[in-house]
Parts: C-alpha cells; structure tokens; sequence
C-alpha cells in the first residue's frame, strides 16, 4: 500500500515540540473548535514540510481552481477557518493565506451548520461546482483525494 501514495511528507521543524509535544497540545493551545471572526489568519501554526513522495505541484494540482492563489504549497497548518468562521482542524501540504478553508483542509465542525461539519466539509465543491475523479473543479477538490486515506504519525 504505501507503494500507491500519491504524496508522502514529513516536517523537520519540531512542530509538536514547540507546542507541548503532542497534537493535543498544539490543539488545546490552538484551538479549532471555537469560531473566529476577522482574525482568521491571524497566528496560524504552519510547519514546513520535505516531499518524500510527490512535490508541490502534486499538491496544488489538486487544490480548488479559484483557491489556488490564497494557498502556498509544501506546509502542513494546523488550524484554519471557513468563509463563516467555523474551524477547520488541519490544511495538508498547504497553508491558507485567505479564502475558504473548508475547501481545501479537513475536520471542520459546527453545531448549526450540516455543510459546515465532517472530515471533508467542502471538498465536493458544492452544489454548482462538482469535481471529477482526477480534477478539481472551480470549489472542489478532486474525488480521489476524498477516497483516500490520511495518516498522521507522530514521534
């Protein structure tokens, strides 16, 4: 299996150790779950990522076609917020400069939202813009990337 990943990368900065060690820390410190209003990419925590499989163009090759500028590729961000406010747990192999995170990263919840809640909340690209199996359309992401598996592992 790990033969068929289409992207594998790993940061070398210390991440978690500047952030108590632990993804619980670095979440209980920076928290996802509370909504945000205008300072929603304000303090981010971003770590720069080194390619093991795959590159930056695989990664943006992937992204939303109208999100493409308010992203820079080869990070991995922890903690980001939709168009609404509402949080989104983690940005892979990007950081969002501005736009609608729900797009692009994963874990996002709300209690009174249903499009704003689950793994991949916006990924589908909505009503109007649907994605394809290899492309993404204008707001959605490509439909293999939601098939896939995401592992996290930590040290």
């Amino acid at each position: 299996m790990a033969d068929q990943a289409f992207l594998k990368y790993y940061t070398t900065d210390s991440v978690l150790n500047r952030y108590g060690g632990t993804l619980q820390s670095l979440y209980s410190n920076h928290t996802p779950i509370r909504p945000a209003g205008s300072y929603r990419f304000y303090k981010l925590v971003a770590s720069k990522v080194t390619y093991a499989v795959g590159n930056n163009e695989a990664v943006m090759s992937a992204i939303p076609t109208s999100l493409r500028s308010y992203v820079t590729p080869g990070y991995m961000q922890f903690r980001a917020f939709d168009l609404r406010g509402y949080p989104i747990a983690l940005c892979l192999g990007v950081k969002m400069t501005r736009g609608d995170a729900s797009r692009v990263c994963i874990g996002g919840g709300s209690n009174n939202n249903i499009r704003s809640c689950g793994d991949f909340v916006g990924w589908d690209g909505g009503y109007r813009s649907r994605a394809t199996t290899y492309s993404p359309s204008s707001t959605g992401r490509p439909l293999y990337y939601i098939d896939s598996s995401i592992l996290i592992f930590t040290r």
